[in-house]
């Protein structure tokens, strides 16, 4: 599944590219195996996550507004079954 998520606060990329929305997929346990080759710290995993979820650099999630970033950590969350709301998992 693939959904677009339209950034309210775009800003460019290091190549000079205009980033104005994001495409958005969901994750598989491939995302989650190469994620943990490359940080084994548990506190890097949901920005390497998003990242690969949106197919953006880390380097180029560190540019992002923080209100865009927490609306794609909220669909990051969703797409992992977790409920924000309430706290438990679906």
């Amino acid at each position: 599944m693939h959904d677009t998520y339209p950034l309210r606060f775009p800003y460019p990329l290091a190549n000079g590219e205009m980033l104005t929305q994001v495409t958005v997929r969901r994750l598989t346990v491939r995302d989650m195996k190469q994620v943990r080759k490359q940080s084994q710290d548990p506190s890097d995993l949901d920005e390497l996550l998003v990242a690969s979820m949106t197919g953006l650099l880390p380097e180029d999630l560190d540019k992002m507004d923080l209100a865009d970033y927490q609306a794609l950590h909220g669909r990051f969350r969703g797409f992992a079954g977790l409920d924000t709301v309430s706290g438990t998992t679906a």
